[in-house]
């Protein structure tokens, strides 16, 4: 029976600067987890019931009610670290109420606290709230809550002190008494019309007008245990599982932290996936970071914020992937691959790949993502220790250890006149100049003749293909049996209309990927080409099935295809030349291939699968496709 208030339906979010998120623990009942980090005076995190669900596929969405009559929830809370105490006269933690008129409501918990001492305002007044409570020892950091959505009120308190003057003394100063009133903004709450229930995480500093940076980043966590929701709850039978399929599945961390690790993993299984997932850590949530204090008007972040590298992961993170994985493993799923990136957003400035004026290399999204370079040390002890955490977490969830690197490339400013590549990071520059005894030549646009320097295009060749190589030989030396991979994006080889000769040369380091003479230098390969279904370029798509064999001698079993993505609204505005007509067909039919060809057969990603409502098409069995025809090709 699916019931109001499941604690598996609740969403996270906040402003940019914090980090927050919110679990159900695999293994636990009744219990809610609320965690992660505030970086700056303003920082709100908000879980949300949502009386609509906006989130789910359409399979699995649950029923509407903003009918809360006759709904009564109690948990007890236990708050750790920088949270604000639930009695806290500056910062209180509130449940704001939104009504489906639009009117937002703020409810102090405290109030509800039932077994906290009596209140000033209760002694003064002769009564108790909610009524009948037995007031007790209850704390700002632990007690036991009870709402009544019967009897939900905003406000701070239901009566006010007044100080009304009761006569006069032999000097004629006027002589006041203290008296106890109803307070004017103690307001009943319509339970049955509520839209959204948002429970509010913040310091008790907390300055909503105010973006400051914290002088470091400050965990909290914060424990509902005995979560019970009883009364007018239920809003349906369960969600029933589609048919198991042969499609797999690919998300992301930064696109799905809103949502409880639970609720991710069975919306995957809901809709039939098995076997295998594919989870993006992603490019700027994962990390913990701090402000330098840098001003950064007109971006993101009203300051600059860099990654702490201290601590591998921040506590919402670190919280909810340990989840993540838990309950992966208790769906059966048999394999989570953990893909990491050389995209960072809150990268340091001394890590980002640079062109040879110093731009940094960045790519279009919002945030912006900086590309990292392979030669800064600071940088390869920070990814060695990366992939190791994420290692320790897969091996304690007990799903073997698979890990993934993602964004292997010298990046090329295309949004740049004359497209210049971004080679000349002062680590970069150092390290070539010492292995190669020179500086390394100065292009100012990809497309340059780069005829008498390809020593040093083979070079930075080789610091891509062995930067791949330190984090897998770092993975197995923890582990044995580890399994190292990549991602690879074959348009930036294999389309010479668009890629310069430099760039195909540099980001293909094929010589380090390939298998040779059944020695796995990587144990699986992973391709996507979602560009060539995109924009409809069939001939160039039907090239990929027979890449990674042709090219890298990984056998079809060890082949990982990525078929999609279907761009939103917002990307199709960015890419008018995206041919949308028939674009899912395309995307089921390059999976479907996939599976064909024996491979395992992605579809990217979750997002997309959630806002169109994606279904697993059915299953057409081919013959294997032709062997791979003439192609232009630099860089092998």
């Amino acid at each position: 029976m699916i019931t109001k208030l499941d604690p598996k339906y609740l969403t996270c979010d906040f402003n940019f600067e914090a980090i927050g998120t919110v679990i159900v623990p695999c293994g636990e009942d009744n219990v809610v987890i609320v965690a992660g980090n505030f970086r700056s005076h303003h920082d709100y995190i908000g879980v949300s019931w949502l009386s609509a669900d906006k989130w789910s596929h359409n399979h699995n969405k649950y029923p509407i009610s903003t009918n809360f009559s006759n709904v009564e929830l109690s948990y007890n809370y236990q708050i750790e670290g920088k949270n604000a105490p639930m009695d806290s006269e500056q910062g209180a933690p509130v449940i704001t109420v939104v009504t489906t008129n639009g009117k937002e409501y703020y409810v102090r918990l405290w109030n509800y606290t039932v077994n906290r001492p009596r209140d000033d305002w209760e002694e003064g007044s002769g009564t108790l709230f909610p009524s009948g409570r037995t007031p007790g020892s209850a704390s700002g950091t632990s007690g036991h809550i009870v709402i009544d959505f019967n009897n939900l009120y905003a406000g701070w308190r239901a009566y006010d002190d007044t100080y009304p003057i009761v006569g006069y003394d032999e000097e004629g100063n006027p002589i006041t008494e203290q008296v106890w009133v109803p307070s004017n903004d103690w307001e009943k709450i319509d339970q049955s019309k509520i839209k959204e229930l948002r429970w509010g995480f913040n310091m008790a500093e907390y300055d909503k007008d105010d973006p400051s940076p914290l002088d470091d980043s400050y965990p909290f966590k914060v424990t509902m245990n005995n979560w019970t929701v009883t009364g007018d709850i239920d809003l349906g039978e369960d969600i029933q599982p589609l048919p198991p399929h042969l499609y797999r599945l690919c998300d992301g961390y930064d696109d799905s932290y809103n949502v409880t690790p639970k609720r991710l993993v069975e919306e995957f299984y809901n809709l039939g996936f098995r076997k295998i997932i594919n989870i993006y850590v992603g490019c700027s949530h994962f990390y913990d970071k701090i402000s330098d204090g840098t001003p950064t008007p007109g971006e993101y972040e009203p300051y600059r914020y860099v990654i702490k590298t201290d601590r591998m992961f921040n506590a919402a993170f670190e919280l909810w992937w340990k989840d993540f994985l838990l309950w992966a493993k208790h769906y059966g799923f048999e394999e989570v691959v953990a893909s990491i990136s050389m995209e960072s957003v809150n990268a340091p400035p001394e890590w980002w790949q640079r062109t040879a004026d110093g731009q940094p290399g960045i790519t279009l999204w919002t945030p912006t993502p900086h590309l990292v370079s392979f030669c800064n040390e600071d940088l390869r002890a920070y990814y060695k220790r990366y992939v190791k955490a994420l290692a320790d977490s897969q091996q304690n969830a007990g799903l073997p250890i698979s890990v993934q690197l993602g964004e292997p490339w010298w990046w090329w400013r295309e949004d740049l006149d004359d497209d210049p590549p971004c080679f000349y990071d002062e680590a970069t520059k150092l390290a070539h100049r010492n292995a190669l005894g020179y500086n390394i030549p100065e292009w100012h646009s990809a497309w340059e003749d780069f005829k008498g320097c390809e020593e040093t295009l083979q070079w930075l060749r080789a610091q891509n293909g062995e930067f791949a190589g330190m984090l897998r030989d770092h993975l197995r030396s923890c582990y044995h049996g580890a399994k190292f991979t990549v991602l690879f994006f074959p348009p930036s080889v294999l389309d010479v209309g668009r890629v310069p000769k430099m760039m195909q040369i540099v980001n293909f380091p094929q010589e380090y990927w390939k298998n040779v003479a059944n020695n796995l230098y990587l144990d699986f390969f992973q391709i996507e080409d979602y560009d060539y279904l995109l924009f409809n370029q069939v001939t160039e798509h039907a090239q990929i099935y027979d890449f990674v064999w042709n090219y890298l001698q990984y056998q079809f079993h060890r082949t990982h295809y990525f078929a999609g993505f279907y761009p939103t609204q917002e990307i199709l505005d960015a890419w008018p030349n995206v041919v949308t007509d028939g674009l899912w067909d395309r995307i089921n039919e390059a999976a479907i291939d996939g599976i064909n060809e024996e491979f395992e057969s992605f579809i990217w990603a979750g997002p997309e699968i959630r806002i169109y409502n994606w279904l697993p098409p059915p299953m057409k069995w081919k013959a294997k496709s032709a062997t791979l025809r003439s192609i232009t090709f630099y860089g092998g």
